[in-house]
């Protein structure tokens, strides 16, 4: 695969997708440009094409922060009225070839279109996909219910009128690692109601916190909540 592309085994690639909501095709030619330009002295393209509403792009360039670098030169055009993402696979050479490296920036674009684009993100890199990575692998095998803590599904089970609200409360709590003030100041609540909430929750459902592994395995859960949720919206 390397020689077809002529790639030498010190090469280090990054493929990237960039979609758009319909096809347009100066505005796929104004962005290859940019990149193109912006990196005509440490990059070589070297192989894209353009397929309906997705142009791939792969670049020899070595470099630890593509993601911003793309990002910043999305800035410098003018989107403002059009649905544009980008998926980035990661860094890879020789090890990976180009066909798993174009996996990973087309799972990068589906998960953060899914999961982030209505946070304003529109740049999305494999690795910063972080444990939605292992989600997305899981799915392809099957359910995801089934790595789902069955202690935390008597929230969403009981007749609570707040269960949404638990659940919330529960996330952000150990996103902040159990720190109450820190919950409270994200959620814009007293802390005490944060406690008060907490304490509910380890009442109804036998959840204990304070044992690392459970709260671990508690928050990974909750993350592929949202993750089953996102899709189902």
């Amino acid at each position: 695969m390397l020689d077809r592309l002529t790639l030498s085994a010190e090469s280090n690639f990054v493929v990237i997708i960039v979609e758009t909501y319909t096809f347009n095709a100066k505005l796929m030619n104004l962005f290859e440009d940019r990149l193109t330009l912006a990196w005509h002295s440490d990059s070589k393209l070297i192989k894209y094409k353009k397929q309906e509403n997705q142009l791939v792009l792969m670049f020899d360039k070595k470099s630890e922060n593509i993601q911003e670098e793309v990002y910043q030169q999305l800035l410098s055009m003018d989107i403002a009225h059009y649905e544009i993402y980008i998926g980035i696979s990661e860094m890879v050479n020789q090890e990976l070839d180009f066909p798993k490296a174009f996996d990973q920036a087309e799972d990068a674009l589906a998960l953060g279109k899914q999961l982030f684009s209505k946070h304003g993100k529109y740049v999305y890199s494999y690795p910063d996909m972080g444990i939605y990575r292992t989600f997305s692998m899981l799915q392809k095998e099957g359910s995801l219910d089934y790595y789902i803590n069955p202690k935390l599904k008597k929230i969403w089970n009981t007749d609570e009128a707040n269960k949404d609200q638990l659940i919330q409360t529960l996330q952000v709590f150990l996103d902040e690692k159990q720190r109450y003030k820190n919950t409270a100041a994200k959620l814009h609540i007293h802390w005490k109601t944060v406690k008060n909430r907490i304490t509910k929750i380890t009442k109804m459902t036998g959840i204990q916190l304070n044992r690392p592994e459970e709260a671990l395995d508690i928050h990974l859960s909750l993350k592929l909540l949202t993750f089953t949720s996102e899709q189902n919206i």
